[in-house]
Order: C-alpha cells, then structure tokens, then sequence
C-alpha cells in the first residue's frame, strides 16, 4: 500500500493512512516472528512439494488485486476495529489448538487469519470489504488436501479401465494395475493429477470473481475447473498407453516425461481460461468514482487497547514452545532381533535375506525378524516411540511400513483381520512385478489406534494431564507368489501361536512390557 496524501481528502487524511500502515506493519512483523515456525513449515511445504506448488504464486496474486483496487482503497478512511482484534484472538486460539495436538492445517489456518484479523484491526470493516476477495484468496496458499491424491490415483485408473473397456481393448486390471500387451503400467500417485486439479481450481476461483457477475455462471466455473483437469489426466494416461502399445514402454515414459510437467498444464489452463472469457457476463465498466466509494470517518477506538490485543499472537507462543513436524533423529537407530526363538513349524533366517523393514522416524525400539514357513517369507517388526510428540510420532510423513522403494496400491478393498479383539489392517504394496502384503496394528498407552488424527487427540488429552504418552507398531509383511491368501494364512497361523492373554507386540523382551493384552 503506497503512502500517499489525496488532496481531496488532504494532508491530514495521508497522514492517518501513514499511522495506520506502520503500525499495521509492526503487528504483522511481530505476528511472523513469534509465528516463524508456522511460516517456515509452510514455506517449506509450498516450496518442495510440487503438489502445493500454487502456493508460491498466491500471495503475489493477493497483492495484485490489492493494487488493482488502489483507486477505491484511497477514499477510504482507516479507523482501529476491535472486531479485527477479536478474531486475531480467534486465530491465535486456532493456532494454539494445532500446536498443542500437532496439527499442521490448524496453525497455517490460524496464520492466515490472524493477517486477515490484521488488517480490519487497523484499517476498519469497511477498508477490509474492498480487498475482501484478495484477503479470502490468501486462504489457498495453505498446503492441504493431499488426501486426495488416493481417491484421485483410484479415479482416474476408473476413468482409463472404463475407456479401455469401452473401446473393447484387452486388458486386465487389479485396483490401479493395469496390464496391456505391452506390459505392465501403474496408475502411480503421479499420475494421479493432483497438481493439475489444485491450480486449476485456484485458477477457477480467481476466474469465478474477475470474468463473471453472476453466482450461477461462477459456481459453473468452479465445477468446470474441478472436472476439467480429472478428465484431461485420464486423456493424458490414455494417450501414454497407447503410445506404448504402438511403441513400448521406455518410448512412451520419455513422452510422458515431457508432456507431464508445465506443458500439460498449460494447455488445461488455456483450455480453461479460453473457456471462461468465452462465457463471460461481466461488461467492462468505468472506474467507480470518488463519491460512488466515500465512507463516512466512525470513531476511533482506542489505540493501545487495539495493539494489545493485536500482540495475542506473540502471547500465545509462550502458553505451548513452537515446534517442528518435519524434525527427524538423524541416523535413525539400530535395529535388533524381535523374536528369541521362533515358533513351532517356523524357522529364523539371517537378516541378509531381508525383505524391506518398515521405516519409523524417531522410533526409540525397532525389532524384525525374518521367518520362514514351507515357501513362505515374511517379516515381523516392532517399534516402539518413547514419548509422542511432533516429529515422533506413529503416524507422520517419512514412516513406512515396508522400506521407503515401496508403493501403496491403491483402489482395492480395505481388508482387516481380527485376533484376540484386535484388528490389523492389510495394506499392499508394490514394486515392479514384486508385491508384499502388510498386516499392522498401532497402539498409544496399550490402546489401538487406527488415524493420525485419533493419536493426534489421544496424545493432546495426555499432554493436557500432564502425563508421557508411548506408541508401538506391529507389523507383519511377506512377499506374496501367486495368490496373497497363501501368505494371509500364514499370517493367521502364526499369530496363532502365541499365547492367549499376549500379543506379538508383549515379545521380544521383557522390557517392552504387556502393550497389547486380549480382553478374555
């Protein structure tokens, strides 16, 4: 915002947007240091994930608009609002709840508010209704929905099974496998168009509010920037089989490699945007003149009331320390044998013959053994966390439960198999032609947990109490031949033959303890 006297309104209007624009500058620079680590774990998010990559252009854009309605803004009186403060309060409390059960969409939430509360705290409702759109904009900068990256993987596979069945092609498919003549090819999270689906419907967002007047042609847009990219991927997919059917597949990769990035995405922007000015309803009009945007001066209130208030942020930051979701132990730690000897009809093998073992950053136990029945290999592993907190927990980004060259296949049916009331989950995992079948269980203080989200909560009413938190991971994994149910049977019959009052998790060591008990 320049500084700058109207003559209209003279010098000592100029004046008061200058005191108003440094003291709003203060606050906010205060906001981002006692807040610095939101914004660093933000930055870094929007920086070196590509799927967030719109983020780094969103802020830019909020200024633009700003600037663009500059003309408006300069007839506008600032005054102080308490209504700015209030929901600065709000914001910190947002902020102080994601720290405290470590949730990283709750403090980048919080962050965005509190600018916004910023703003209508020293410039008033009114001035903050004029940039209304660039300060609501501001909320797609923040990192979240990589959840859909599954639901996307598995639509998108559907679209191209549907197609490929459509045209009569011969193929088979196994969630989002899919076998061709050529070979083999995979749905990868890659290809789930994530990217393309975010910047799309940020691009239709700010389309809805700069090309159209009416809400009907903008939630048409909206619905339009949604679908498009979903489609336009699953032609993208489409187009590289079928290059590889006429070619093969290391021909078709390099196609993909090219086409994938920032050229397909353009061509689903363009596409986009054409489309959008084609429909326009919004006529070109003059500039709104001075007394079509003059507000009436209200009351001051009080000034230093207004900037306490607007320091809750700084505040807050000594009520729970700031920390690092993305923190890790470096050089993780060694892991030792699980079992002392194995099971009647089983045999222990050396390590060497590892399938991968699972990967828990900041575990403080981790125990495998390898086994061996008739044909049939698999691992089991324990880890154990001493005290959960940000950066330690059971579930968080870097944790795998078959090494880190693995990846999940996704669209098949959620499986669960229950021993001694306690239910493991099966999850697949795949590389190349290789693919390994995973049961797991998790367990906060000797109760199983089966999100983040729930230990995020259980951990947060224990941190409340005052009181340490511990969690371990089970898990049981075995490359699968032919047929996945010869391994799950396996799976069953060794935890079988453990006793009845004790899980897997209670061996290994007396000092583990009895995590996991049965209830009868």
């Amino acid at each position: 915002m320049p500084l700058i006297t109207l003559p209209s309104l003279g010098r000592e209007v100029g004046l008061t947007f200058n005191r108003h624009i440094g003291l709003f500058a203060i606050a906010s620079l205060a906001l981002l240091i006692s807040w610095r680590g939101t914004v660093q774990h933000m930055a870094d998010i929007v920086w070196s994930v590509d799927v967030f990559s719109h983020g780094l252009l969103v802020p830019f854009v909020s200024a633009a608009l700003i600037w663009a309605r500059r003309g408006i803004l300069q007839t506008i009186v600032p005054r102080f609002s308490y209504l700015g403060a209030a929901i600065v309060l709000a914001a910190s409390a947002l902020w102080l709840s994601g720290e405290l059960i470590d949730v990283a969409l709750f403090r980048h939430l919080g962050l965005v508010t509190a600018i916004n509360g910023l703003v209508i705290t020293f410039f008033g409702l009114q001035f903050y209704r004029a940039v209304l759109f660039a300060m609501l904009f501001l909320f797609l900068a923040i990192p979240f929905g990589y959840e859909l990256v599954g639901p996307l993987q598995t639509m998108t596979a559907n679209l191209v099974i549907g197609t490929l069945e459509l045209v009569g092609a011969t193929y088979k498919a196994d969630g989002v496998l899919i076998e061709l003549s050529s070979g083999m090819y995979e749905v990868a999270e890659a290809c789930a168009g994530v990217k393309f689906f975010f910047t799309s419907l940020v691009t239709g967002v700010l389309l809805a509010h700069l090309v159209f007047e009416s809400w009907g042609r903008r939630l048409f847009i909206l619905i339009v920037s949604a679908m498009l990219p979903i489609a336009a991927n699953a032609l993208r997919v489409l187009g590289i089989l079928a290059i590889a059917e006429m070619t093969d597949q290391s021909f078709a990769k390099d196609v993909d490699h090219i086409v994938y990035g920032w050229v397909f995405l353009s061509i689903v922007l363009f596409t986009l945007i054409a489309f959008a000015y084609r429909i326009s309803d919004r006529e070109a009009s003059k500039a709104p003149t001075l007394a079509e945007n003059q507000f009436t001066e209200g009351a001051n209130q009080n000034v230093f009331g207004v900037i306490a208030v607007a320091m809750i942020p700084t505040l807050v930051t000594f009520v729970l320390p700031q920390t690092n979701s993305l923190a890790y132990r470096e050089g993780g730690v060694q892991i030792e044998p699980l079992l002392k000897q194995a099971p009647a009809g089983y045999r222990v093998l050396p390590q060497a013959a590892s399938i991968s073992p699972p990967n828990f950053l900041n575990a403080d136990v981790m125990r495998s053994t390898i086994l061996r029945r008739n044909d049939h290999v698999f691992l089991a592993s324990y880890a154990r966390v001493a005290s959960l907190h940000a950066g330690s927990r059971l579930f968080q980004p870097g944790n795998t439960l078959v090494g880190n060259k693995w990846s999940e296949m996704r669209g098949l049916v959620t499986r669960s198999y229950e021993f001694c009331d306690i239910a493991f989950t099966e999850r697949i995992f795949r590389r190349g032609d290789r693919r390994i079948v995973t049961w797991s269980v998790y367990s906060i203080n000797g109760e199983i947990v089966t999100s983040g989200l729930t230990e995020k909560m259980v951990t947060a009413a224990v941190r409340i109490m005052r009181k340490p938190s511990s969690g371990e991971i089970l898990t049981l994994s075995g490359l699968v031949d032919s047929d996945a149910n010869d391994i799950r049977e396996v799976f069953s019959d060794f935890l079988s033959t453990f006793p009845p009052d004790r899980l897997l998790l209670a061996l290994g060591g007396g000092e583990l303890g009895d995590s996991i008990k049965c209830a009868g």
